[in-house]
This record gives structure tokens, sequence and C-alpha cells, in this order.
């Protein structure tokens, strides 16, 4: 009984003892919001990694004067760091900001569809309120931007498995929007039919060109089902839905099975277990963004003397230490010396830095800037 109720005691001075730790954490956070504040006015970086190391250093020699592991430190106050970096950066885009209000979203497919979860994630931290424009084609979801009938268009640009999305590159040749955020959505393939439906009773699937190639593996395993295309894989699950025939199913995201009434026949059949797409939000006009708050410039090359002037593009850039993020290259024609370069640069659009870089690009090349916007470091 005597050691229970030690035991009781000692957890109750643990419990107070964390409480104390959150009290303290509160504490920090208020204090980093008001160097954000300062941040702001002295048009300081958000992130210093000087600052940061130098902590951490700091905090690792206490930690092993208290008996405490170094590992333990340096795990424990990174995410700490992380946090304090987050938090002044929110409240950096807020202080900006203009009131939220109604927005119309243009994306590709229906309820359930990656492209509504990409929508839906960046709305409901941007807006008060959003609504929704189903789409069928990519071109759909740009011109009703561009026609005034949608605040917003949400594209996916890169996934992890399959790729580059090249017609959303293709359409970012042509375009007049701008890209203002991007969003990084999982990606949870699974395979649905009738409830009644099971796998050996398969013979047709339903998709959009994309999940067929980032589920190719678990596809080979069955040569003999038929393929079929449709514009989004909401539409495919609609098609299955909707039809009699319980040999076909569909691939798609694995939030569809309540939506449209289907049983989900396997799970995680993507070629990688952390599947990713990037999408890109775009609108008319560019935004504004902090120069003290990391950001991308994205912009595109036309070139035509490829090998020499790509070369010196990167060197140009590289030049001011800048780090390009990314690289896409795609020719204009097959026939064609014509190459368009797509490059993310990390930088914002109007510092020195950038502005000097786009005076050297355009004596030797056309370029054309596709957004800059912020992003999580």
């Amino acid at each position: 009984m005597k050691s229970t109720s030690t035991l009781l005691a000692l957890r109750n001075i643990i419990n107070t003892l964390d409480k104390d730790l959150i009290t303290l954490l509160a504490k920090r956070t208020e204090i980093a919001i008001k160097i954000a504040k300062i941040k702001v006015q002295k048009n300081f970086p958000i992130k210093d990694v000087e600052r940061e190391q130098s902590l951490l250093n700091n905090l690792t020699i206490f930690g092993k004067e208290c008996n405490l592991e170094n590992t333990y430190i340096k795990k424990l106050f990174k995410i700490i760091i992380k946090n304090s970096v987050l938090t002044q950066k929110n409240w950096i885009q807020n202080h900006y900001c203009k009131q939220k209000e109604i927005k119309k979203f243009s994306f590709l497919g229906d309820l359930g569809s990656y492209s509504y979860d990409a929508t839906k994630k960046y709305a409901n931290k941007e807006c008060q309120f959003f609504t929704k424009d189903f789409c069928h084609t990519f071109q759909e979801v740009i011109e009703n931007v561009e026609n005034n009938n949608s605040d917003y268009a949400v594209l996916p640009i890169e996934n992890n498995s399959s790729g580059s999305i090249d017609e959303t590159y293709s359409i970012l040749k042509s375009t007049k929007l701008s890209i203002i955020s991007e969003v990084n959505i999982p990606i949870h393939h699974c395979l649905l039919s009738h409830k009644k439906t099971q796998l050996m009773d398969i013979k047709t699937i339903y998709s959009h060109k994309q999940p067929f190639i980032q589920c190719s593996k678990f596809i080979q395993h069955f040569p003999d089902w038929k393929i079929k295309y449709t514009n989004s894989t909401t539409d495919a699950m609609k098609k299955v839905s909707r039809s009699e025939n319980y040999t076909s199913a569909a691939l798609g995201n694995e939030k569809c099975e309540k939506i449209y009434k289907l049983k989900t026949i396997s799970r995680n059949i993507s070629n990688i277990s952390k599947n990713i797409t990037k999408f890109i939000i775009l609108q008319k006009h560019q935004i504004d963004v902090p120069e003290n708050i990391p950001s991308i410039t994205k912009i595109m090359v036309l070139i035509k003397n490829k090998e020499m002037l790509v070369k010196k593009i990167i060197n140009t850039i590289k030049e001011y230490n800048l780090q390009i993020r990314q690289l896409k290259s795609y020719k204009t024609l097959e026939t064609s010396s014509e190459l368009t370069i797509f490059i993310d640069i990390k930088n914002n659009v109007n510092t020195n830095q950038i502005k000097h870089i786009l005076h050297k690009l355009n004596n030797i090349s056309i370029i054309k800037i596709l957004g800059c916007y912020p992003i999580d470091e």
C-alpha cells in the first residue's frame, strides 16, 4: 500500500510539472508573437539559422549539466523552435491579410476528388466561407477564373510517384493567372466498387489517367482488366455507382466510399506508401509577399539555343547565391529547337537579387513570372 501511495504521489508531481511546462510553452509562444511584430517593423527574416544553432548548442550544454542526453534536448527544442517559426509566420501573414470573405474555387472533379481536398485545405485557412465550382477539365478550371466566374483555380502540378502533371505546365505557358500558393495533399488510392462486387469479379476499371500511373504495380497483377479513362476520379466513381454492372470498379480517393455509396475492395494500392500531390492555387492578380516570409518565385523561360543558354541561366541564378528548388524543361515542339524551362527560385520576386536575375535573363531569353508566394520551410 505504501509503494502504491508513493507511486501516485510521484505521478501527481509529474502531472504538475507537465502543466508547468505547457504554461511556459504558452508564454514562449506569446513572446514569439511579440518578436514577430518587431521583425515586421525592422524587416528582419523570420528564420534565423545562426540564432537557432546557437540556441541549440547552449541548451545541449545546459542539458548535459542536468544529466540529459544531447539528442533528447535537440529533438525537443527543434520541435519547439519549428513551432515558434510557424507561429511567427502565421501572425505575419494574417497581419498582412485582407479581411476574409466568401470566395469561389474552381477545381477538377466533384466532392471526394483530391482537387477538392486541396481546395478545402487552402480555403479553410484563407477564407471565412467558400463556394465550389466543379469542372470537367483543367482548361475549364482556368477559364472560369479568367472569365470572372470564379476567384481561384486549383490544379495539380507534381506527384512524387508519377512526376510532373504535363497538362498543368502546358496551361501555365498560356494563362495570365498568377500562382499565389501551393498545397500538398496525401494521396490514398483505393479500388472501389458495388457492395456485392468481389475482387475476382472485376473486369473493367475507371479513373483519371494519374491514378493508373500511380497504381501501376497493383494493376499489373490483373492483366485482363480493361482500363477506361475518365475526366476525374469522381467521374469514375459516379459511373460505377450508377451502373448496374457489378464487374466494374474505380480508382480514387478512399473518402468516395461514403459519398458514392461504394465499397472499398483494396486499400493502399499506390506504388509508394507516402504518395503526395502538390497543387497550385491561381488567381488573376499577383500577391504581395513580405520579404521576410520564406517564398518561391516561379518563372518560365523560353529559349532557342538550348544547351548553352540553360547553363547560362543556371549560372546566372547561382551567381547571386540563390537556391533553385526545381527546374523543369519542355520542348515547345518535338521538331523545334525552342525549350521552355520552369524554375522555382527560393526568394522573393521583390528582392534586388531576383530583379537583377530577371533583368539579365531578359537579355538572353523570354521571361514570364508565374507567381511569387509563401512556402513552408
